[in-house]
């Protein structure tokens, strides 16, 4: 047999400041025999600097997005009876990314033939709050508007009546804080003005009379007087005459 070699004191020196090492402690799972000893020390949490931009202010913290921008519009409940109006409307929603559009299932032939009686069915629609009914009782009001081509005065004062009704729970709903409703009927009538103009003269009366109420409401004043003048503008003077004795503290420019 080989005689077992001594270990040389400086070698034997060297081998334990390895073993008493940080490194060989973490590989050893955080012991060496009897040497290793228990680290007791708390270790002080890393501090996180923040980040600079570039002009050399800090940023801002993260803000979480806030969900009631999502919830503007509730979502229908199966079961809830305004979904009839957006059922006889033969379209669906494309989700897109920024906003919603509808696409028509039917031909471009069916669709104008059947213009009016759709036209009728979307403004019956406009006071419904919830998606996707409302966005296609909406969207759909403003694509049939453009697509009817002959004049049908009974199907036409039909439909201002429905956006009349539209505008008077619009704005006696108290749930309904932001008007949407109230809105959509505006810009409904806005469409209608622009598409049949002095056609509207002699149903015009029982609209302006909740107009005239929502005037006195700073959060449809705006609204109302910036459609007020595109009825003057497209009915002539005419419609000015009618608006200024319903609403004498309007002015047409």
């Amino acid at each position: 047999m080989i005689p077992l070699q001594a270990v040389p004191a400086q070698t034997a020196h060297y081998r334990a400041g390895i073993e008493c090492s940080d490194n060989m402690r973490a590989a050893m799972g955080g012991s060496s025999g009897s040497r290793a000893t228990k680290d007791t020390t708390m270790k002080k949490p890393a501090v996180v600097k923040p980040v600079v931009r570039a002009h050399g202010s800090n940023i801002a913290p993260r803000r979480l997005l806030s969900h009631s921008r999502f919830d503007a519009m509730k979502k229908t409940d199966p079961f809830d009876a305004d979904c009839k109006f957006s059922k006889d409307l033969p379209c669906h929603v494309n989700h897109g990314s920024c906003r919603n559009e509808i696409q028509w299932d039917i031909s471009t032939e069916e669709l104008q033939g059947r213009a009016w009686t759709l036209l009728v069915t979307a403004a019956a629609g406009l006071r419904v709050r919830t998606h996707p009914h409302a966005v296609k009782c909406r969207k759909g009001f403003t694509d049939l508007c453009n697509i009817v081509s002959n004049s049908n005065p009974e199907q036409l004062k039909t439909v201002t009546q429905h956006i009349r009704s539209a505008m008077i729970e619009g704005l006696q709903n108290d749930p309904d804080k932001t008007q949407d409703v109230f809105f959509a009927a505006l810009d409904a009538l806005g469409h209608l003005s622009d598409k049949f103009g002095e056609q509207l003269n002699p149903i015009l009366g029982p609209l302006l009379v909740p107009l005239s109420k929502a005037l006195k409401n700073k959060n449809c004043a705006e609204r109302v007087d910036s459609l007020l003048h595109t009825l003057c503008r497209n009915g002539g003077d005419d419609t000015a005459k009618a608006v200024k004795s319903r609403i004498p503290c309007f002015t047409y420019t």
